[in-house]
């Protein structure tokens, strides 16, 4: 079943249960709906390129790092490739997974804080949403380390997203 089939369902039990009937969709329903749309694009658009962005980067830091603190001399090169394969697996898995919570965190963030806080962020522009979506992100991802990570994060992840947002709205290039 698919989810407007579901929501349409939902609306319909509810509604005949209720006084008047009505199969058409409440106003609490529909931001139901529109929610998990926008949650859904967001997951499609930025998990997935994250996690292979992230994951590409972690594939050529391996390569480096195994270059750079491999001693190859007096070592069969069965273990110096064995060697090679197993920091750049470990390094590329790091950088994925990183990268897609990082980018689920930030999918779900922003539209707690949308849900949350919507009359206070109407008046705001989109480069300035995106600040705030970011800075909280990139607080959260690194709360665990302390207080000076978190911010140092939250400041670098706000960057980064009021930046895209700017060269999206004003440039039309991401």
């Amino acid at each position: 079943m698919s989810d407007d089939k579901f929501v349409l369902d939902y609306a319909r039990r509810r509604h005949s249960a209720g006084s008047h009937g009505s199969t058409e969709l409440s106003r609490d329903d529909m931001v139901l709906k529109n929610y998990q749309g926008e949650l859904e694009k967001g997951l499609k658009n930025l998990v997935g390129p994250a996690f292979l962005l992230c994951g590409m980067y972690g594939f050529f830091a391996g390569i480096f790092q195994s270059a750079r603190t491999l001693p190859f001399k007096n070592r069969p090169k069965k273990l110096i490739i064995t060697s090679v394969i197993n920091t750049v697996g470990k390094q590329s898995s790091f950088y994925a997974n990183a990268g897609a919570s990082l980018g689920l965190l930030y999918c779900l963030n922003k539209k707690i804080i949308n849900f949350i806080f919507e009359e206070d962020l109407q008046g705001l522009s989109d480069v300035s949403k995106q600040f705030v979506y970011g800075f909280t992100t990139g607080a959260l991802f690194k709360c665990t380390r302390g207080l000076l990570p978190a911010l140092l994060s939250g400041a670098m992840t706000a960057s980064f997203c009021a930046g895209a947002s700017y060269l999206s709205t004003k440039y039309k290039i991401l």
